[in-house]
């Protein structure tokens, strides 16, 4: 399923920058940001405090939105975030970039969800849902590895940076055909395509 495969692909691309940024994201704060050590709680309750209101908002953005808009968001608000944090110097605005970016990749969760139950039989679901845990969650130690390297080799600014363009590309790429016209067709119960039973024959003995 095209659809499918975009839709996972664009989550790992947000799970792997994310965690490429995550592991180094405590060097940046109190490093450049020069925010005490004490106070670098902040910079993970707001992101899930953030991602908690985007649960709860919904029901009422996805339909106003559109699916497709809202996945092309879950990885443009982050990549916009890791950019104001390589870029930046102000802790407040490194919290509002970072609140606003969880926001956006849980609304996508919504419409990943929502696509996945839909558009999958339910005698393939646990195997498509494992499928798809492991790609999205398997670029996680990659991403970390990733991060690191990019940390020592350019800097960590420049980290934030560079997952900002990567994040922004694979939008661009991978998030080209997932529209919110694509969404509403993938979510439509299949027909039905069970074989009529032959002359004389009942229901429950063709399905037997």
């Amino acid at each position: 399923h095209d659809l499918l495969r975009r839709v996972a692909f664009i989550s790992a691309a947000i799970n792997f920058f994310g965690s490429a940024t995550g592991g180094v994201l405590v060097l940046l704060i109190t490093g450049p940001y020069e925010v005490p050590l004490s106070r670098y709680g902040l910079f993970i309750a707001v992101p899930a405090a953030g991602a908690i209101l985007g649960s709860l908002l919904a029901e009422h953005v996805v339909p106003r939105l559109g699916g497709g808009p809202v996945t092309w968001l879950a990885a443009l608000v982050p990549a916009a975030g890791y950019a104001v944090l390589g870029v930046g110097r102000s802790a407040p605005l490194a919290l509002a970039a970072m609140f606003c970016a969880a926001i956006a990749t849980s609304l996508n969760q919504i419409v990943v969800s929502t696509l996945r139950q839909a558009a999958v039989p339910d005698a393939l679901l646990g195997r498509v849902t494992a499928a798809y845990r492991l790609v999205v969650l398997g670029v996680v130690p990659l991403g970390a590895v990733t991060g690191g390297l990019l940390g020592r080799g350019l800097g960590i600014r420049a980290t934030f940076v560079a997952a900002a363009a990567g994040l922004a590309l694979a939008a661009l790429v991978l998030a080209s055909r997932v529209t919110t016209q694509a969404l509403r067709e993938a979510e439509k119960p299949a027909p039905d395509t069970d074989p009529a039973p032959a002359p004389g024959l009942s229901r429950a003995t063709v399905d037997a």
